[in-house]
C-alpha cells in the first residue's frame, strides 16, 4: 500500500534565478511524475519499491542541482499521517517502511492526501 509522504524545504535562490522557473523545475523533480527532461521525478514509481525507505540526503541533493538553488535545508520529513515536527526538531536521516508499503509523494495540489512538498523559496527575481 502507498505511505504518503511530507516534506518542507528552506530554498535559497542566487540573485540572477528567476522564482517562477525555479517553482516549475522543483515541483517536477519533487513528484512522482517526469521531469522536462524526461527522467522519473524523485517519488515516481519507477523509482520506489516496497519497503524502500525514504533517505533525506538524495532529496537534498537533487533539489540543490536544480539551476538557480543555492542552498537547501529539508526542515521536515514524515508521513502524511505523523508529519514529524517541524524545525528546529532534527529531521530524520531515513523514513522506513514496512514491507509491503512504498513511499508517495505525488505534489499534486489537488489531491495532498497522496503526499506533498511544502517549499518556502528566498531570494531570486
Amino acid at each position: 500500500s502507498y505511505r504518503p509522504l511530507v516534506l518542507e524545504l528552506n530554498v535559497d535562490l542566487g540573485a540572477d534565478a528567476v522564482r517562477a522557473d525555479v517553482t516549475s523545475a522543483l515541483a517536477a523533480l519533487l513528484g512522482s511524475g517526469w521531469q522536462a527532461d524526461g527522467t522519473p521525478a524523485l517519488f515516481n514509481p519507477q523509482r520506489m519499491a516496497f519497503g524502500q525507505p525514504v533517505y533525506a540526503s538524495p532529496i537534498v541533493a537533487a533539489v540543490q542541482d536544480v539551476t538557480g538553488v543555492e542552498a537547501v535545508a529539508l526542515t521536515r520529513l514524515g508521513f502524511l499521517d505523523r508529519p514529524g515536527a517541524p524545525a528546529p526538531a532534527r529531521v530524520p536521516e531515513r523514513l522506513r517502511l514496512r514491507a509491503r508499503e512504498i513511499g508517495r509523494l505525488d505534489n499534486d495540489p489537488g489531491a495532498p492526501e497522496h503526499g506533498y512538498a511544502a517549499i518556502n523559496l528566498q531570494g531570486g527575481r
